[in-house]
């Protein structure tokens, strides 16, 4: 995330709730400001239209929020819209929506969360969860390791031996298995910290997520994180790793699951930026509380629904396909709907 304007000055900084909106006749800080190039402005807003809808006008900038939550940085302007819960109770519902219990998040939360967006809070938890992770130890695993070796160790490896014709140097071809910390998960978590620490507010969350990522320099390599990596590490947890589960939810919603993180994409008028999206937030809540409390009833997300709208043969020259609905929640009563 950008930490300066493009031009090098200050920020234009305006700070919003979700489905609001501001303009030059209500907002001193959008009169008169101008994000650049019309075009290139065009360039960058359009996309972001059904999120946050930024439009360059002759008196200067007007912005209407939705339902995504989170920051924007446009050229000179930078947008920070807040959830209208207040960051206490959003926490513990974030905590129920995605299953992260074990966490001993504390009344007052570190940094001013409340101005910094959504992704601080979602990064002060993070920081506190691999907190924990390091109190516990992280994960060691056995890696295998093949190494011409003066004293051998492990087993040794007889096909190399064999193609070699022999052993004719004073060191054996062997095959061993190390304990190490340096493995996909904890590379995961690394490269997560350093994401936090990148889209964090500059302050001392950003710091704090900078030191926890230094800590594993030393003994973890790093990767450039992709969210397939944090995806295929969630899904090789075992009873072993059960521990990391919080952190690599977190991590994924960082990478972008139910919102979208913004890389700057025009040098004349960058965007940068992480949104979340507080509709699929609170359908993934209410889903869990459903699944949880009907007594009675099986739960589906999402379940499609086919042939309840169709195109009237004679008025659809172009064949396109039948609409398919996709309702939040279906609800079945053994196999009734």
């Amino acid at each position: 995330m950008l930490t300066a304007p493009p031009d090098g000055g200050r920020w234009r900084e305006v700070e919003l709730v979700e489905w609001a909106s501001a303009g030059p006749e209500d907002t001193p800080t959008l009169r008169d400001l101008v994000l650049g190039d019309d075009a290139a402005v065009a360039k960058a807003c359009d996309p972001l239209r059904s999120r946050v809808d930024v439009r360059q006008e002759r008196a200067g900038v007007r912005i209407a929020t939705t339902s995504f939550v989170g920051r924007v940085e446009i050229g000179p302007l930078r947008i920070s819209i807040r959830p209208k819960l207040a960051p206490s109770p959003l926490a513990r519902l974030l905590r129920y929506a995605y299953g992260i219990y074990d966490l001993a998040l504390q009344s007052e939360l570190p940094s001013p969360l409340v101005h910094g967006g959504l992704h601080d809070l979602l990064i002060a938890i993070l920081l506190r969860e691999v907190e924990q992770i390091l109190r516990l130890g992280l994960t060691r695993r056995y890696i295998r390791t093949a190494a011409d070796l003066p004293l051998p160790r492990g087993r040794l490896d007889i096909p190399v031996i064999a193609s070699r014709g022999g052993v004719r140097e004073p060191r054996l071809p062997s095959i061993f298995h190390d304990r190490d910390l340096d493995w996909e998960l904890n590379r995961v978590v690394r490269a997560g910290l350093g994401l936090a620490a990148w889209m964090a507010t500059p302050g001392p969350l950003a710091r704090h997520a900078a030191r926890l990522e230094a800590a594993f320099a030393a003994s973890v390599g790093n990767m450039r994180l992709m969210l397939g990596d944090v995806e295929r590490a969630e899904a090789g947890l075992n009873r072993l790793t059960a521990a990391y589960l919080p952190s690599l939810t977190l991590i994924r919603l960082l990478c972008g699951a139910d919102g979208v993180s913004l890389e700057p994409a025009d040098r004349t008028v960058p965007v940068a930026g992480f949104l979340f999206d507080m509709n699929r937030f609170f359908q993934r809540l209410l889903s869990r509380f459903l699944r949880e409390n009907l007594a009675d009833g099986r739960l589906e997300d999402e379940r499609i629904i086919r042939d309840m709208l169709v195109y009237d043969p004679a008025a659809n020259p172009r064949q396109r396909r039948n609409p398919r609905l996709r309702p939040d929640y279906a609800i079945f009563a053994g196999e009734r709907l």
